[in-house]
C-alpha cells in the first residue's frame, strides 16, 4: 500500500506507543525479548522502521512469552492496551499474538475476512526449542506449518495465493474447499491453535541447543539457530527509543532474507496494506 507519508508516520508512531507499553511491562517483570525480522532489519539498516513498513516484530523465549501473556490477561480492564490472539478471541484465526492499542483499527488486506477486532499492534512470536535430529526437526516444522494454515483457513477462505495461472486457480479452489470442510465439521480455531501450540512446544523441556520461530520458515526449509547465540542481547537505537537485538542477529537475518542490508527493488517493498485503518 502506498501510504500518504503523514498517515504512515502516524501508524508507526502509534506502533511505537504500543511498543513502549510492552517494553515497560517486560522491564518491570524481568522478561527477555528481541527485535526480530523486518523490525531487526530496520534497526540495523535504518535506525528505526523500514521506511515503507507498518508493523513491528518481537521474539520472546517461550517462558518469557508465557509470563507476558499471564500478566496481560490479569491487567486492569481500563488499560489502553490489550492482548489479541486465538486464546482471547477465536475469530483471530492466526498463530501470531498481537499486543494492540484499544479503540484503533488495523485490518490488513490478508485479514479482511476475519471477524476479529484487530487494532494497531505489535506482533509477538514465541521462540521454541527444536530437536537436533534433522528428520524430527523437519517433521515438527511441517506439522506446525499445516496446523497454522488450517487455522487461518478456518475463518478465511481467501488467503493471499503466491501463484498465478492454473496453479493459482487450483490453490484458490483448494483453500475454499478446505474452509468449507473445516466449517461443515465445526473444527474451531481454538482447537487448531491448541494443536499448533502443542506441536511448537513438543521439545520444550529437552536439552537441544537449537531454537526457532515456528511461524517463520516456509515448508521444507530447515530453519533454526543456536540457542546459546541469542544472548547476550545488544541494545540499539530504534527511532526515538531503543530495542534489544539477539546476539546472533546477523545469522538469523541472513538465513531468513539473504543480503538483508541491500534495499529490495521497489516492486518488493511490501507492507500490510490495511483495508481498514482508524487511530
Amino acid at each position: 500500500m502506498r501510504y500518504k507519508p503523514e498517515v504512515l508516520k502516524k501508524v508507526q508512531g502509534t506502533i511505537l506507543e504500543v511498543y513502549e507499553e510492552f517494553r515497560k511491562i517486560c522491564e518491570a517483570n524481568g522478561l527477555t525479548y528481541f527485535l526480530m525480522f523486518g523490525t531487526a532489519i530496520g534497526a540495523v539498516r535504518h535506525g528505526g522502521f523500514i521506511p515503507w513498513d507498518d508493523d513491528f516484530d518481537i521474539g520472546m523465549f517461550r517462558d518469557d512469552y508465557d509470563r507476558f501473556v499471564e500478566i496481560c490477561m490479569q491487567q486492569d480492564k481500563d488499560s489502553l492496551f490489550e492482548l489479541k490472539a486465538v486464546f482471547t478471541d477465536g475469530e483471530s484465526a492466526s498463530t501470531v499474538t498481537k499486543f494492540q492499542k484499544k479503540g484503533t483499527k488495523f485490518v490488513a488486506y490478508h485479514s479482511r475476512f476475519l471477524k476479529a477486532d484487530l487494532g494497531i499492534a505489535i506482533d509477538i512470536f514465541p521462540l521454541d526449542i527444536v530437536p537436533e535430529d534433522k528428520k524430527l526437526r523437519r517433521s515438527q516444522m511441517k506439522k506446525a506449518f499445516i496446523y497454522e494454515k488450517l487455522l487461518f483457513l478456518s475463518r478465511n477462505p481467501f488467503p493471499l495465493i503466491p501463484y498465478k495461472g492454473i496453479k493459482g486457480l487450483a490453490a484458490e479452489y483448494f483453500c475454499i474447499f478446505t474452509w468449507l470442510m473445516l466449517n461443515i465439521f465445526h473444527v474451531s480455531p481454538r482447537w487448531l491453535y491448541k494443536k499448533y501450540d502443542e506441536t511448537a512446544q513438543k521439545y520444550r523441556n529437552t536439552s537441544s541447543r537449537y531454537i526457532t520461530c515456528m511461524m517463520a520458515p516456509p515448508p521444507g526449509q530447515d530453519y533454526y539457530w543456536e540457542l546459546e547465540g541469542m544472548l547476550p542481547v545488544r541494545e540499539v537505537p530504534f527511532e526515538d527509543t531503543y530495542g534489544p537485538l539477539p546476539g546472533n542477529n546477523h545469522d538469523i537475518l541472513e538465513l531468513t532474507y539473504g543480503d538483508y542490508m541491500k534495499l529490495p527493488p521497489k516492486s518488493k517493498r511490501v507492507n500490510h496494506a490495511p483495508v481498514e485503518l482508524k487511530f
